[in-house]
């Protein structure tokens, strides 16, 4: 873009020249020959002009009608870079004498401009470049003493209406329109304040810019410039008020938008649409420091929607970008930014695993990672994800290379919680590690999986490494190891003491969902491979007995497969009986080992003999109602 407005001011200043050097009486066709013959020489463009008119007194004056420049001659017949009903220029000549050059006024009528970018990255605004062979010294020496150099320039209106600008990147995909186009620029000297005012449409919304500084020959000249300006439309507004110094800007600033969904839609058509519910209306204020290649915004009051927050952001331009955020939230409520389409969900992973298949094959795409390098801090007073809820949460974390590092820890549940993650798009890997201490696994269950069966405050340590291009490879090739521990809790919907203690009990209660199993503590070490979570050394004591655990739980299918067999402390109900737990993870299934009785009943016929009897008091109770006899043998047959 650079090189194409250096190359528009050539052209005006080829025409210049021309119009100064060339007698008052040469035809207007030669003063147009010698116009084109300049610019396909600066440019390797050709200019074609309609009407051309030149006019030497009081001012030097070009007038051009129906003035095109080309594109590259590789393009063809594509629509020309630059098309224009007419342009005016006016230069006063006494000024030159003293190394001022003071324009007139530039007048630009309906201007087209058509800024194209190859599938190749050719861009059609690049101008050759030229390689001259230096002069001799002595011609250096004689020019450089017959130039009047440039001590001042002023321009007393650029007018520009009806303009348009189109650009279309096919390299990037990227296309936009700019109509409608009416700007007016003043700088009345080098140190004179600079003043433009700027209105049109753009992708078919009403745009407008105005802004004033004081000085843009004191900032060439290394000094510093006071200004303002400001960009207002019906979907983004932003003023800023500031100082320009050495190549820098620093001010306030205010950035406002009803929508960034729309906002987004509306600066690039092509992309892909926000897939949430809220509307993400934007509103930032705060410090502004910028430099030609990085940007930051301090001390800021940031809200987005209904979240407020106040710290920095930074942004540093390169082959990737890096952005650093360091946020201070009250209360961060990611639920309304959630996708549409579980916007309303129930539980994490109840709602993740409600439809067949339980796990996705779709690709999970992360080339994102690579896009930026980030560094982030961010704290909350209080965080709410669906149905899960924190306090006093602090997150931090680095993106660089396509390689994401994240901690964060978080009152959970009257208990806490810590968790790290490491995050590699290149080798589509994963590691996480995460512990809990003392949290309230009722309360965690029901936000993670909508369930409630498990009581108590659970302590765990967790640590897995994963790989996979899905959702599927990646729960299928999770290994890590773990430790859980249970205090003060209960199992909800079964009544695992009386099944255990006694084939009567097993009987009456198989079927009992308003039972349940008290704990006053359970613990056991596990290990993960392909997915599947395995355990052998599970304890569980009751107020009444123990039990011992192993089995194993797949978390491919989603299912568990699991033996408790109890020891039972001075039973004088006969036998224990061992309890088989399979099913679904979010819909287990209690029920006695049959086959376990009958083995006990061959190593001991008497306990047997008393089980049995007790089995018979057992039924005599519940044959006084039929119902629930059945309800209760169709449990223990079938689980619950």
């Amino acid at each position: 873009m650079k090189k194409f407005l250096i190359g528009i001011v050539i052209v005006v200043v080829i025409l210049l020249a021309a119009a100064l050097i060339i007698p008052a009486f040469i035809p207007a066709d030669t003063y147009k020959r010698l116009a084109i013959e300049k610019v396909q020489a600066a440019t390797g463009r050709t200019l074609a002009v309609g009407d051309f008119h030149v006019r030497l007194f009081p001012a030097v004056g070009v007038t051009m009608d129906n003035a095109t420049l080309s594109n590259p001659p590789s393009y063809g017949d594509a629509a020309p870079l630059l098309a224009a009903k007419s342009l005016k220029v006016d230069v006063v000549l006494l000024p030159l004498l003293s190394g001022k050059i003071e324009v007139g006024e530039v007048i630009l009528d309906s201007p087209d401009i058509h800024l194209h970018v190859t599938k190749d990255g050719v861009k059609n605004w690049q101008m050759p470049q030229q390689q001259k062979a230096p002069a001799p010294a002595a011609v250096q020496a004689e020019s450089h003493q017959a130039t009047v150099p440039v001590r001042d320039i002023s321009l007393s209106g650029l007018s520009i209406s009806n303009g348009a600008i189109a650009y279309d990147n096919d390299a990037a995909g990227q296309h936009w329109q700019a109509r409608a186009l009416d700007i007016d620029l003043a700088m009345h000297g080098m140190h004179s304040p600079l003043s433009f005012d700027a209105k049109g449409e753009w992708n078919g919304r009403k745009i407008a810019a105005k802004g004033k500084f004081s000085s843009l020959g004191d900032v060439m000249g290394g000094g510093r410039a006071e200004g303002s300006a400001s960009i207002s439309s019906e979907l983004l507004s932003v003023s800023t008020e500031g100082v320009i110094a050495q190549e820098a800007y620093s001010g306030k600033a205010d950035i406002k938008s009803s929508s960034l969904k729309a906002l987004q839609q509306w600066l690039d058509p092509a992309a892909k649409p926000v897939d949430m519910a809220s509307s993400l209306a934007f509103h930032a204020s705060g410090n502004v420091q910028c430099s030609a290649d990085s940007c930051a915004f301090d001390k800021a009051d940031i809200s987005l929607d209904s979240l407020k927050a106040t710290g920095s952001l930074r942004v540093r331009k390169g082959t990737v970008p890096e952005i650093g955020a360091d946020l201070a939230f009250d209360t961060l409520d990611l639920n309304p930014f959630l996708p549409q389409a579980h916007a309303e969900a129930a539980g994490i992973v109840s709602d993740a695993l409600a439809a067949e298949p339980r796990w996705s094959d779709k690709p999970i795409d992360l080339s994102g990672l690579k896009a930026i390098d980030a560094t982030f801090h961010i704290t909350a007073g209080n965080l709410l994800y669906r149905k899960l809820t924190a306090d006093k949460l602090n997150l931090q974390g680095q993106l660089k290379s396509g390689e994401l590092q994240a901690s964060a820890n978080a009152g959970l549940y009257d208990g806490t919680g810590d968790m790290a993650l490491t995050l590699n798009a290149a080798a589509s890997s994963l590691q996480s590690r995460a512990a809990l201490k003392g949290v309230q696994a009722e309360k965690l269950l029901e936000a993670l999986a909508d369930s409630d069966r498990i009581s108590g405050a659970a302590d765990l340590q967790l640590n897995v490494q994963s790989h996979g291009g899905s959702e599927r490879e990646l729960v299928s090739a999770l290994a890590g190891t773990g430790q859980l521990k249970l205090n003060n809790g209960a199992i909800k919907g079964t009544n695992l003491l009386a099944m255990a203690q006694n084939v009567g009990s097993a009987f009456a209660q198989a079927g009992s969902s308003s039972e349940s199993t008290p704990i006053n503590n359970l613990s056991g070490n596990f290990t993960i491979a392909g997915g599947v979570v395995s355990n052998k050394d599970l304890v569980m004591a009751t107020p009444s007995m123990r039990l011992a655990g192993q089995g194993d739980i797949s978390l491919p299918t989603w299912s568990i497969n699991y033996r408790l067999t109890p020891q039972v402390a001075g039973s004088r109900e006969g036998v224990g009986v061992p309890v088989i737990v399979t099913g679904s993870l979010d819909r287990p299934h209690f029920q006695p080992d049959v086959n376990a009785i009958a083995q006990q009943a061959i190593q001991n016929p008497d306990q047997f003999k008393q089980q049995l009897k007790n089995t018979r008091e057992n039924f005599k109770d519940q044959l006084k109602n039929p119902q629930d006899a059945v309800k209760n043998l169709k449990g223990l047959l079938k689980g619950f």
